[in-house]
């Protein structure tokens, strides 16, 4: 059985556009720890021709399990999870990582009762 939390603040949708060119997110409740086994998915979309950059600030701080299967970030290029991965990232703070497309995918997901204080970034 898995148990998945979304809230408003996890999560969600996001249109870049020239006068709102960027949008910054973190795992739920950052810098404070998330609720164990929670899950998030954020697609961001920009302008047609645009690229999206995803950098990570602050700290990345995910609990560290063996071949990132119970706690990561992972980035897609595109809108869903079945987009071609860019990368899964459990153990350092990854650089900044960019589209090829207008449209990126970005999930948070900790399956441990006890998970670290998580990540924030911006888009």
């Amino acid at each position: 059985m898995r148990f998945k939390e979304m809230s408003q603040s996890c999560g969600g949708r996001y249109t870049l556009t020239q006068e709102s060119d960027s949008i910054t997110f973190s795992s739920p409740s950052y810098p404070q720890i998330p609720n164990p086994h929670s899950e998030c998915e954020w697609v961001f979309l920009a302008p047609g021709g645009e690229r999206i950059n995803i950098n990570f600030y602050d700290r990345f701080d995910l609990t560290v399990t063996s071949r990132c299967t119970d706690a990561y970030v992972e980035i897609r290029n595109g809108g869903t999870e079945n987009s071609p991965l860019i990368g899964r990232y459990c153990n350092e703070m990854p650089g900044t990582q960019i589209s090829r497309e207008n449209i990126i995918y970005v999930k948070f997901f900790t399956d441990v009762a006890d998970p670290r204080n998580g990540f924030i970034a911006n888009a």
